[in-house]
């Protein structure tokens, strides 16, 4: 490209800059960059590793602002716009250069070196929210910065709404939706004001609400319910994708759970080759009592508020100086001891296992009758310390996911009759005469879909999978409409067989091609063929 309009939303709570994004190619890794540093108050506009110093104050008060960027080759001009008004602009910035295709774009960070593990650069991250990042591959008109501004013209370079976006370390997704006013003022210039949602939108404001905040709805949250009777083929597995091993000397593991029975069950188990019993939160059918065991040293717990039926957030520090345990209901401690496992380090490359004690750890682990959880099981965290009284308080929002599980990025792996349903929750965190808090769950907010973990008839009208979604494609028909698919399902796909369903809908008369599988080998190895004009498909299986 030999110009660009690149625009984002952010909002930052710190007071000083940090990267918005870098682009960089093997020959230049900073090819194009926005760049900060903490303790400055000024970006860089970086341009094949020219640069130019850009002063936006505005956008470091806390609020939500829309930032455009425009460069071109001709003359080097190049523009900064906050909310539709230009605040800094220049010339002469590498003049004649082309930008070099074949790059890595990075959110938040600057790029020292391009790779598959790029070299980043410590005190130029960003701290905040980041949302429709847009690079258009021109100089965007004044009404096409218009549609910009309305989301109404994405990205031709890159499209927010379209890229694959993959977040790294403690970066989270999280659902984003925008009303805003374009007034125009006297001189005739747009400004963007932002406002209120629209009547029925929701808008994320991606800072983390109070801790009295009474609704949380953590997007990728799901709860288990494991159903009655018991049965040893009822569990789920738990893999982590957390970076690292998991090996820490101290942790805290948290989870909400709500269970219709009066007696206790395996709420987790975590176990390796050489000591399958590693960690563990253990129920017994008939008793109501818990053991909390590391490295199978054994405490005993009772906490008899988990059994009334309601929803419970449960929270469990260990630490290895002295063997230090605590148990915490609903954020009040109501069990502690020492010198459990004094001196141990938790063994890496165990298996975490979910309503289930193991007694062997494998491929199919050894389980024991009459441990079997009962109940809804959701917001599985690990923590590889002891977390202090405010990261509690933030775990207890949901806003301090596990680093080591995080159960809205973990692979779960429901067994037997588990079922994985969508879960949100509503509570409060009142504060108490002496100043600790105490997990209300409450009503949901009016509006807000709050799932019961009671299985839904078969007969039931409405079916909203977690995850799903629908592509359109629109007309007039188009060779460059079109998706592609990659499964993450695991092993080749080489079968002798198969199943290939989906729902459809479509407004023309005529067929359209729904889905063609080729390799190099054979470009028609699958399809599900249609043609303008024509009313039937065409089903081909290595071109027959």
């Amino acid at each position: 490209s030999d110009a660009f309009t690149i625009s984002f939303h952010m909002r930052t709570p710190a007071r000083d800059t940090g990267t918005i994004f870098s682009y960089g190619t093997q020959q230049q890794p900073k090819e194009i960059g926005f760049t900060g540093q903490a303790g400055s108050q000024s970006y860089t506009l970086v341009v094949n590793n020219q640069k130019a110093i850009v002063t936006i104050p505005k956008v470091l008060d806390g609020q939500w602002h829309v930032v455009a960027i425009t460069w071109r080759n001709t003359d080097g001009q190049w523009r900064v716009m906050v909310d539709g008004q230009e605040k800094a602009s220049g010339s002469g910035l590498a003049r004649g250069h082309r930008i070099r295709p074949g790059g890595n774009w990075v959110l938040g960070q600057e790029q020292n070196t391009v790779g598959f593990l790029p070299g980043l650069q410590r005190f130029r991250e960003y701290v905040g929210d980041l949302s429709e990042f847009h690079v258009h591959n021109k100089v965007l008109s004044p009404e096409e910065m218009r549609r910009l501004y309305t989301l109404q013209y994405p990205g031709d370079g890159v499209n927010w709404r379209r890229a694959t976006v993959t977040p790294k370390g403690r970066v989270l997704r999280k659902p984003y939706s925008a009303s805003m006013r374009l007034p125009v003022d006297s001189r005739g210039e747009t400004r963007i004001v932002f406002g209120q949602p629209v009547p029925g939108s929701e808008v994320d404001t991606g800072i983390p609400e109070p801790v009295t905040s009474s609704s949380v709805r953590p997007e990728g949250s799901f709860k288990l319910n494991f159903p009655q009777p018991r049965s040893t083929d009822n569990f789920a597995e738990l893999r982590s994708r957390s970076f690292g091993p998991f090996n820490p000397d101290s942790f805290t593991i948290s989870f909400h759970m709500r269970t219709p029975v009066r007696d206790t069950g395996t709420i987790f188990s975590y176990g390796t080759q050489q000591q399958p019993k590693e960690i563990g939160f253990v129920g017994q059918s008939g008793s109501r009592d818990y053991t909390f065991v590391v490295n199978n040293q054994r405490a005993n717990v009772n906490i008899p508020e988990v059994l009334d039926g309601q929803w419970h957030v449960v929270a469990i520090t260990w630490r290895n100086t002295d063997g230090q345990w605590r148990v915490m209901v609903d954020g009040q401690e109501k069990a502690s001891g020492s010198g459990l496992a004094r001196g141990h380090r938790i063994r890496p490359g165990g298996n975490w296992v979910l309503g289930q004690e193991q007694n062997t750890v494998g491929f199919l682990p050894g389980l024991q009758r009459f441990r079997e959880y009962v109940g809804d099981l959701s917001e599985f965290h690990v923590h590889n310390k002891v977390l202090s009284p405010e990261e509690m308080r933030r775990l207890y929002t949901l806003q301090y996911p596990g680093d080591g599980v995080n159960w809205r990025r973990a692979t779960v792996t429901p067994k037997g009759r588990v079922l994985r349903k969508p879960y949100s929750a509503s509570m409060r965190l009142p504060v108490d005469s002496r100043g600790e808090t105490r997990i209300v769950f409450g009503q949901p907010v009016p509006g807000s879909e709050v799932d019961t973990g009671i299985p839904e008839p078969v007969t039931s009208s409405s079916v909203r999978p977690e995850g799903s979604f629908k592509l359109n494609f629109p007309q007039p028909r188009s060779t460059d409409n079109f998706a592609e698919l990659r499964s993450r399902s695991f092993g080749p796909f080489n079968p002798d067989s198969f199943t290939i369903s989906f729902h459809m809908r479509t407004p023309a008369r005529d067929t359209g091609t729904i889905f063609s599988y080729g390799t190099q080998q054979q470009p028609k190895e699958i399809g599900f063929v249609g043609q303008s004009g024509n009313n039937a498909y065409v089903f081909n299986v290595d071109n027959q």
